[in-house]
């Protein structure tokens, strides 16, 4: 390429001689633009377009995975339903106001239900939880009310989450019919766990705390409608209650009533409530009925250590979850006021 280029610039510097020149020139500049053409770069070749539609890619989530959850399984505190929904004699069906006690709880669906024989569900209803903000591990229900026709049988009352149990109660429900032709009435009996359990209560972290028992007393249990029981106390076989009168028992149907009460004994000659902490270690007795009658429950539970020693359902991990028996709950303070402080519950079997 350098002679052409040379040629054409001499050519330019140089005057023109005559048209021979001027040819010379012509062809000269030919050269050049055709070998510049050539050392020009080519532009890459144009691809054909795709005909087909272009797919948008999905984004990724900006939401992250939720960690899994720790810790023990949601559960339900069976003393609820026993002492807020038992089926009543009046009318047959279950259900009530609570509150409802829900340890661990998760989000989801919670739900009372009637569940019959062949585990069709009879009636169900629903709440949102609501947790307690100063026991940031439990939550409550509070308005379980169930509508149904009740019907002879064996049934299960459930506490569900997702429509898997927390908490069950067995019992069977019969229809007894009154036998006054001018006044026909239709009652309804229910045997269930009311007849057996028994729960001793304490403040949990207070060592002077009273111990309540609460059981479930009927018609028919006692000696009349209102009559005076009280819960007897041994250790190792010896008596350590004081003699009391005892407390008031309403019993006037074949309903269970629930029924709470102190525990008196005898602290060094002075009369007292029994306190946790003069609960010493020992196998302990408690023989609840009226004074002369024999006792319409009897309570075994054991201390060690200086603590009440739990059920063997009491086990955070036991399993099933439906019969789980809940070693801590929480109790209303202020009487419907939603201010709940937590119990020690201490579940026992009556022999």
């Amino acid at each position: 390429m350098r002679t052409p280029v040379l040629a054409l610039l001499v050519a330019l510097l140089a005057p023109p001689a005559d048209a021979q020149l001027g040819r010379v020139l012509d062809r000269a500049k030919e050269t050049v633009e055709d070998a510049v053409r050539d050392r020009a770069p080519e532009p890459p070749p144009q691809e054909a377009a795709d005909p087909r539609p272009v797919t948008a890619q999905p984004a990724a989530s900006a939401a992250a995975d939720r960690a899994p959850r720790t810790g023990p399984a949601p559960a339900a505190d069976a003393y609820d339903l026993l002492f807020h929904a038992a089926p009543r004699a009046e009318t047959g069906v279950a259900g009530g106001t609570g509150p409802f006690a829900v340890l661990f709880p998760t989000d989801g669906t919670y739900e009372l239900a009637v569940v019959d024989a062949s585990g069709a569900t009879v009636a169900s209803t629903s709440d949102t939880v609501t947790p307690i903000d100063r026991l940031p591990t439990f939550a409550v229900l509070r308005y379980l009310l169930l509508d149904y026709e009740p019907a002879p049988g064996d049934y299960e009352l459930v506490l569900r989450l997702d429509g898997a149990p927390l908490t069950a109660i067995p019992y069977t429900l019969s229809r007894i019919e009154g036998d006054d032709p001018f006044n026909p009435t239709t009652t309804w009996q229910v045997d269930g766990p009311w007849a057996t359990y028994g729960v001793l209560r304490a403040p949990t972290g207070d060592a002077d705390g009273d111990v309540e028992l609460t059981y479930w007393v009927r018609s028919g249990e006692v000696s009349g409608d209102r009559v005076k029981v009280r819960p007897v106390l041994f250790r190792d076989g010896q008596r350590v209650s004081a003699y009391e009168d005892g407390s008031t028992v309403f019993a006037s149907h074949q309903g269970w009533t629930a029924h709470r009460t102190a525990i008196n004994v005898d602290n060094g000659g002075r009369r007292g409530n029994l306190r946790r902490d003069a609960l010493v270690d020992g196998d302990y007795r408690i023989e609840v009925g009226e004074e002369g009658r024999s006792p319409i429950r009897v309570f075994h539970f054991s201390v060690s250590g200086g603590q009440f020693v739990p059920h063997a359902r009491s086990a955070l991990e036991y399993e099933p979850r439906a019969g789980f028996l809940t070693p801590r709950s929480v109790a209303d303070e202020a009487y419907g006021r939603n201010r709940f402080s937590m119990v020690d519950q201490v579940w026992m079997v009556s022999e």
